[in-house]
């Protein structure tokens, strides 16, 4: 018989948590967790419930962006504008610049030596 061997899995493996986090060289600024993916109304809201607050009491900082596709909406650079949140774009992938990838590995490790 010439028919090639397959296996059927369940594609969903249950319910997608996002995080979102933002450090600096100081430690955690602020973060969150939602059920689903984050889209730019929930990168919004953390702007207004963390990031806002945050950037008032540290005018001198820069907040450093990997090149997601809600990072760059229209509201949600306008929301920066407003509050005065200077903000910068990694370029196209660069993980060796990307600090939260080290974090979210050293999450990771932490979760799965449970």
């Amino acid at each position: 018989m010439n028919s090639k061997a397959f296996i059927t899995v369940p594609a969903n493996r249950g319910i997608n948590i996002s995080l979102l986090y933002a450090i600096s060289e100081n430690g955690i600024v602020g973060c969150t967790m939602v059920d689903g993916a984050f889209n730019g109304d929930r990168f919004l809201a953390f702007i207004d419930t963390v990031l806002a607050s945050y950037f008032e009491r540290h005018r001198n900082h820069v907040l450093v962006m990997d090149n997601c596709r809600f990072h760059h909406k229209a509201e949600v650079i306008s929301a920066f504008n407003q509050r005065n949140i200077f903000y910068r774009f990694l370029q196209p992938y660069t993980p060796m610049l990307n600090l939260i990838e080290e974090f979210f590995g050293y999450l990771e490790a932490v979760y799965m030596s449970r």
